[in-house]
């Protein structure tokens, strides 16, 4: 039992060490007050600050309104997947912010591109 637990608490330490958050009221992933929440919440362990850049970007790439939706998304798509993180970030939190934006970016781009 101590040595679960001290498994856990080193792999706890790790992920703490590699994760960089953003403050809450600078984070710009999200469309609204739920999803933001559940974004920020969800890439808690994860590199927030390149997370924020990407988004910053998409948000960007949406109000230019001079790209389609599809180029957007890819565009974001391509910046999360360049971000160096752990396994979990990379392979659940990342690609579920992708799909999010493929799925309901087209409420939030320029409605003449939409």
């Amino acid at each position: 039992m101590i040595l679960v637990r001290t498994v856990w608490n080193f792999l706890f330490l790790v992920i703490c060490a590699y994760s960089q958050l953003v403050p809450y009221e600078d984070f710009r992933c999200g469309s609204g007050a739920l999803s933001t929440s559940i974004s920020y919440t969800s890439s808690y362990f994860c590199d927030q600050i390149q997370l924020n850049q990407c988004c910053m970007y998409h948000d960007l790439c949406y109000a230019a309104c001079n790209l389609p939706q599809m180029e957007c998304d890819n565009q974001f798509c391509a910046c999360l997947a360049s971000i160096i993180s752990n396994p979990f970030c990379q392979s659940i939190v990342y690609p579920a912010h992708c799909n999010f934006v493929r799925l309901f970016g087209n409420l939030f781009i320029c409605p003449m591109m939409g």
